[in-house]
This record gives structure tokens, sequence and C-alpha cells, in this order.
């Protein structure tokens, strides 16, 4: 299992392909095989990486809070660690904020940008089903057990 040390934690990544680097960034409460169907698509052009943030799939969970601004420095502290001056990022969801953040304090790091499925506000709704999704995970429910 291919880890790097990130920031006092083990985070976990995969390499697929060759050229141009390309990084996705997941949504919340996803890991890196959310973007298992594009792999093979992406890495006939580039040298494509996926990761786990901190707290899912195998990456380290450290029991503290998270924020936007430490994913986004645990996502530099891997391309750093993978000798990724600069390179191409796809964002989905959550991953949309993370990226945001990355490229405001690294512009330097960043090739372009691909957002997807962001969200300026959250419905009621919405914002209802991720503080549950919160509360799972607080409480240590594996989310694969619970019905969506």
């Amino acid at each position: 299992m291919p880890t790097i040390k990130a920031n006092q934690i083990d985070l976990y990544y995969e390499v697929h392909g060759q050229g141009e680097p390309l990084v996705f960034a997941a949504g919340f409460n996803t890991d890196h095989h959310v973007f298992d169907k594009f792999i093979d698509i992406y890495k006939k052009h580039f040298q494509v990486i996926v990761f786990d943030y901190r707290g899912t799939g195998e990456s380290s969970a450290p029991e503290m809070s998270y924020t936007i601004e430490m994913m986004a420095d645990d996502l530099m502290a891997l391309c750093d660690g993978l000798h990724i001056d600069k390179c191409y990022f796809v964002g989905v969801s959550m991953g949309v904020f993370v990226l945001l953040n990355l490229a405001a304090r690294y512009p330097h790091r960043c090739k372009k940008l691909v957002l997807s499925n962001n969200a300026v506000k959250l419905d009621p709704r919405m914002a209802l089903l991720m503080q549950l999704n919160l509360e799972l995970l607080k409480a240590g429910v594996d989310q694969k057990l619970v019905v969506k």
C-alpha cells in the first residue's frame, strides 16, 4: 500500500500511467475509488494520481478536527513527496474547495484546475445530510453500511 508521510500522517495514494501529472481530489466522505472509472481513460495521456484525504480510505485518521487548509497542505505534501512541481488538478464537490484553497496559496504549483459539482451555498436538505454524515463519522459508523 503506497503511502507518503504528509504533515505527520500517512497519506495513501496511487499513480497510474505516464505523462504530465493529473491529480484527482475527491468529495466529502469519499476515497480514491470514486475515480476508478476515470483512471483507465486518463492514464493514456497523463500520470494520474488519486489519493485518500486524512480520515478517509487508507490514509491515517487522527482524532482531531480537519480543515480544508489542512487537506490542501496534505495534497501539497503529496506532490512534494512525488517530486511534482506543477500539475493539473481535478476536484469534485469538497475537492473543489480543497483545490481553490491550494490554488490561492500555491498558484505556482497549478497548471490548470477543473472544478465540478461545487456549491456556493448548501440548500437546507443538503446541509442536514452533511451534518448527519458528520455525526455518523464521529460515531465511527461505517458509511458503507448505511443505506443511501
